[in-house]
């Protein structure tokens, strides 16, 4: 299992949106808006690499409202 943090800038006016778009994906359990460089945190549980990378470019990238994302991947 490969657990994840994603840190996560919002477009203009569309922080709302991003994180209940964000909310609905299974993968994530924790999503979070928060204050600072980033507007949401969240944290994912993924099988393998191959999920981690799928949910990258197949959902998170393209969640409405997200602008730019940070990936950190939990090594202990």
């Amino acid at each position: 299992m490969i657990t994840a943090y994603f840190l996560c800038k919002a477009r203009q006016g569309k922080l709302k949106i991003a994180a209940n778009s964000l909310r609905e994906h299974e993968e994530l359990e924790d999503v979070n808006e928060t204050l600072g460089n980033y507007d949401i945190i969240c944290k994912g549980i993924f099988e393998d690499m191959d999920d981690l990378k799928a949910f990258i470019q197949n959902k998170l990238q393209i969640t409405d409202g997200i602008k730019d994302t940070e990936t950190l991947m939990v090594i202990g």
